[in-house]
């Protein structure tokens, strides 16, 4: 089986959704499957110069139109460059539909599968191939909580709801998504923002995230003495880490790692100087994944507060360290946590909520043997539901259905 594996970022450093193609690429290739990966050029210096040097990759350039979307909105507000990200963004995957056409041809793939963009609205450019297309798995449709879109979604509402009624009529014009073999999804939430008219037959659920247990190994136990906290991401309003430093500054007991870079940090480290917090809540920039699985390992529990959050690989990554997590009952969390047994999913009633609950489950945490039991359930969870190998021999099943339906010939059971 030859499969094209394509997504606009493939990329380690840029997180998120951009590490899913990666994944898959290191896991197939692992089961003996013929891969390739297409991305943008962006992401060529760290992929040709590290451990993905040896995989067969392809890379699609910018385009002038792209480069002038870019500059004539970088540097203006929020709602502005919103827009003129979902603008080249989109023209973007569209020159990656038409590569990706182009590649399958000529290097005689069986099978396309498109790992991203994940929101399930975002149309699909690959058409006219005569190739099966897989997409996903997508996991989106999201919307903020009750209160916090005007605060920390700095006004990208109307954007974003403008967009998603484009995407309409850009499905329809595109057809990819409505003439793919299987749309694999991780929610009934994503599931309700696919194009309508679409056989449920083709639809699978697959959560999009999952951990490399070869990496993400349990450590010791939790000892009485590990109390600091961690939150690992990006520093952008979303993530609420103003409203978790706040929290923080009222269980007097603690210290929080934040781990990422952004452009809120200038704000939040002003804050925290405010709060006189200065030796309780340390900035530790951006760092590698080894070091990041050495402070979690390091830690008491993760705490990830973000209010549109739609995956969080994070939350996974802590509870394969066997460390409990708190975070916000909204998006992607929520699929992964179970309440009370592996963490705790705090309620976005209000910020003021939030707040208040983060810090009330920061203080039920400090009973050691508690946090223990949380992070070992998280760790046997992680094991039996969120491996990258299972997920990949998953897809792979996902891939024999769908050429032996092409084939006219069932696989055997």
């Amino acid at each position: 089986m030859k499969v094209l594996l394509f997504a606009p970022n493939a990329s380690e450093r840029m997180g998120g959704e951009a590490v899913l193609p990666l994944h898959y690429l290191r896991e197939f290739e692992a089961m003996g499957l013929r891969v390739s990966l297409l991305t943008h050029a962006r992401c060529r210096a760290e992929l040709t110069s590290g451990p993905y040097a040896r995989y067969d990759l392809h890379f699609i350039e910018d385009s002038p139109a792209e480069k002038a979307i870019w500059r004539s909105t970088k540097g203006l507000p929020s709602p502005v460059r919103s827009a003129g990200g979902i603008a080249t963004g989109t023209l973007t995957d569209y020159r990656l539909g038409a590569a990706a056409r182009r590649l399958a041809e000529r290097s005689g793939c069986d099978l396309i599968h498109q790992v991203t963009p994940v929101s399930p609205r975002a149309p699909s450019f690959v058409t006219g191939t005569g190739l099966p297309l897989v997409i996903g798995p997508m996991n989106g449709n999201m919307s903020y909580p009750a209160g916090f879109e005007a605060g920390w979604g700095e006004g990208t509402g109307k954007v974003v709801g403008a967009a998603r009624a484009l995407s309409d009529g850009l499905n329809a014009a595109f057809p990819g998504k409505t003439n793919a073999a299987r749309l694999l999804v991780a929610n009934e939430r994503t599931r309700r923002g696919l194009p309508a008219g679409i056989a449920d037959a083709k639809v699978v659920t697959l959560v999009e995230n999952g951990v490399d247990l070869s990496l993400w190994q349990a450590p010791e136990p939790l000892a009485e003495t590990q109390r600091d906290l961690v939150f690992v991401g990006r520093l952008v309003k979303w993530k609420a880490v103003d409203i978790l430093i706040d929290a923080v500054a009222s269980v007097p007991e603690v210290r929080l790692r934040i781990v990422g870079d952004g452009a809120q940090r200038a704000a939040l480290e002003a804050q925290t100087k405010s709060l006189g917090l200065s030796d309780r809540v340390l900035f530790e920039g951006f760092q590698p994944k080894e070091r990041v699985r050495s402070m979690i390992s390091d830690s008491r529990a993760l705490v990830l507060p973000s209010v549109y959050e739609c995956g969080g690989a994070v939350v996974l990554e802590a509870m394969a360290c066997a460390r409990p997590v708190v975070a916000t009952d909204w998006g992607g969390p929520a699929d992964y946590l179970e309440d009370g047994a592996t963490g705790f999913l705090v309620a976005p009633s209000s910020p003021e909520g939030l707040r208040d609950g983060l810090a009330e489950a920061i203080r039920k945490l400090g009973d050691t043997e508690r946090a223990c039991a949380m992070g070992l359930a998280g760790r046997r969870r992680v094991e039996a539901d969120f491996s990258w190998k299972a997920k990949a021999e998953f897809v792979r099943g996902v891939y024999e259905d769908v050429l032996a339906e092409r084939s006219g010939v069932r696989p055997a059971a």
